[in-house]
């Protein structure tokens, strides 16, 4: 067995994991103790957990993250809203006029900038890493 043969089987298992949207932590367990039998015991990474896709499987049952619609409507009226505020705002500017409902141009530059920055901060939650559990963070 080589440290290739690890890296491919747990690289391909990470795919099938996210393909069936398991969580980062899960993942990252999974990896661990993949890598750990490996190499205690010497075998093939597949001889003793079977075929990435059937380990796959297996630890997917009931384990799915559920981010779904929620996330999806957070990130349209984060970024849409706050880029109409900050598109508006500059034009407001430029024209020297309000934006909307006698709103100052700078507000809307503002308002649409954080919008847009809480929409980055909402995504790099969202994320999930894959966290490997034997280091600290």
């Amino acid at each position: 067995m080589t440290r290739e043969t690890i890296e491919k089987y747990t690289s391909e298992l990470v795919m099938e994991l996210r393909e069936h949207e398991v969580g980062g932590k899960i993942i990252g367990d999974a990896v661990a103790q993949v890598e750990s039998h490996s190499a205690e015991s010497g075998a093939e990474p597949s001889a003793e957990f079977g075929t990435p896709q059937e380990f796959a499987g297996e630890l997917a049952r009931g384990r799915t993250k559920k981010i779904g619609w929620p996330l999806y409507v957070t990130s349209a009226i984060l970024t849409l809203g706050g880029g109409v505020l900050l598109l508006r705002g500059i034009f407001g500017v430029i024209q020297d006029r309000e934006i909307l409902w006698g709103i100052p141009p700078l507000v809307g530059i503002i308002v649409g900038t954080l919008a847009i920055l809480a929409w980055i901060l909402v995504m790099i939650v969202a994320a999930d890493p894959i966290r490997d559990p034997r280091r600290r963070s």
